[in-house]
């Protein structure tokens, strides 16, 4: 489920046509509510991170969940998704292996 606002139901193009798991009103006004595969009409719009946003992000997650006590993470292994660790610095990243 996403929930969006008209800025973002007009960039991703959703108009009155657009059917399959947008929400509406008994009138067939958008409300704001997408479901299943019509989240990825915004998805899709949005830019991916870079990598140094993602190495950034990354360590800001690290930093809370350090701060909250956890003490270990089960890790994710980046290469399944064909993209790169977000935890080691970008600069470093052609020295890892994936």
């Amino acid at each position: 489920m996403c929930v969006i606002n008209s800025k973002a139901a007009e960039l991703a193009g959703i108009n009155k046509q657009s059917a399959n798991g947008i929400e509406r009103n008994q009138a067939g006004k958008f409300i704001g509510i997408l479901r299943n595969e019509a989240t990825n009409l915004v998805w899709n719009i949005i830019p991916q991170p870079d990598k140094q946003e993602m190495f950034e992000s990354s360590m800001l997650a690290l930093e809370q969940i350090a701060q909250a006590g956890l003490t270990s993470i089960i890790g994710y292994h980046f290469a399944q998704m064909n993209q790169s660790n977000p935890c080691i610095r970008p600069e470093k990243q052609a020295s890892y292996p994936n």
